[in-house]
């Protein structure tokens, strides 16, 4: 048989109908090209920020946000939105630095399919097999999650069947190869009965429906063709990273911060993008700078395709209020001003009920 003068199969290797987990294939770094530094420019771009704008919000202007706010909360009293004394202490902005990376990952694993003859040769020009990294691939959306996989040319390699030997059948696992099964009947009653099977007609034995009485069963892998064609898969993985900081901060917590509307001062978007350097907060540079870096080393395995960040400005103001001999302070926050007040003084005894 041919199956002698056939190299071994390459191992592992799954049928091309399986979904396989991302373990399970072989992820390939992407090549470092020597001139990439070279041709990398020392020149920084300027930054253009937009002006920082404090909240300066007047004691009318919070009395109006507090009362709008108590009102579109019905567990909340509206008594010391009315009655408090309110003064604003303290105007702030809280720096908010988005960075967003893009990468590439790609990998590769060894596939087969059921075929009896030799694959065609498309072009008779090019018969090497293409590395992973030089397969032109691009993503259908920026910074949008995504699996590709696709078949690598010039990998086909038609092998015999180890499964069934090139034999296209392999013995029936019900009846073990004898084609009859016994008779469940006369498997039930344990002893000879005393009427003649209907089934087995007292050969206590049936045929076995799993092969027809054959003995033997189509191979579940070359699906009776007796060949294999193994080829190459590449698995192209699209993944957007996105991290977030909170530059300074207050009393407020970190998640409402984070959610909060505010005002973009710079936004930039490029191929492993330079850390802000020329903002007026020494700080936000400093946080920009450790983020980019750790990025560009972060996934070793990947190829970073684009870098986005973005630096917002969160508005915060900080109020006093004095109500009834009680006193206190609350925050007002975001350009849509929200409202952080967690001792509020009085809730509607009703709700508090419910």
């Amino acid at each position: 048989m041919s199956m002698a003068a056939d190299p071994p199969p390459p191992a592992p290797a799954y049928r091309c109908d399986v979904i396989l987990e991302p373990s399970q294939y072989t992820t390939i770094s992407p090549p470092h090209p020597e001139h990439e530094k070279k041709h990398r420019s020392h020149h920084r771009p300027s930054e253009m920020y937009h002006q920082v704008k404090e909240s300066n919000l007047s004691e009318d202007d919070v009395t109006d946000i507090v009362y709008a706010w108590v009102r579109s909360n019905p567990s909340l009293s509206s008594a010391p939105a009315k009655e408090s004394v309110l003064t604003p202490v303290t105007h702030d902005v809280v720096y908010h630095y988005y960075l967003e990376t893009f990468t590439e990952q790609r990998s590769v694993c060894m596939r087969f399919e059921p075929k009896a003859t030799e694959p065609p040769i498309t072009d008779t020009s090019n018969t090497q097999q293409p590395r992973p990294w030089m397969v032109k691939v691009s993503p259908a959306k920026m910074f949008c999650n995504a699996v590709c996989n696709f078949r690598l040319i010039n990998t086909d390699q038609l092998r015999g069947c180890h499964y069934c030997e090139e034999e296209k059948w392999l013995k029936c696992p019900r009846c073990h190869g004898s084609g009859n099964r016994p008779c469940a009947r006369v498997k039930a009653h344990r002893e000879t009965p005393s009427k003649e099977c209907s089934q087995c007609h007292g050969k206590r034995e049936v045929p076995c429906s799993t092969c027809m009485a054959l003995g033997k069963v189509c191979c579940r892998m070359c699906l009776g063709k007796g060949r294999l064609c193994y080829f190459k898969e590449l698995r192209v993985e699209y993944r957007s990273h996105q991290e977030t900081q909170l530059v300074t901060s207050c009393g407020i917590p970190e998640d409402k911060l984070l959610d909060a509307a505010g005002e973009v001062l710079h936004a930039s978007t490029g191929v492993k993008l330079p850390p802000l350097a020329q903002f007026a907060v020494q700080q936000v540079n400093e946080v920009s700078r450790s983020m980019i870096e750790k990025s560009h080393q972060k996934w070793p395995n990947c190829k970073v395709i684009q870098q986005r960040h973005q630096l917002k400005a969160v508005p915060v103001t900080y109020v006093q209020y004095d109500w009834r001999g009680q006193s206190g302070g609350f925050y007002i926050y975001g350009t849509d001003h929200q409202v952080y007040w967690p001792d509020y003084p009085q809730r509607n005894d009703r709700c508090n009920l419910l």
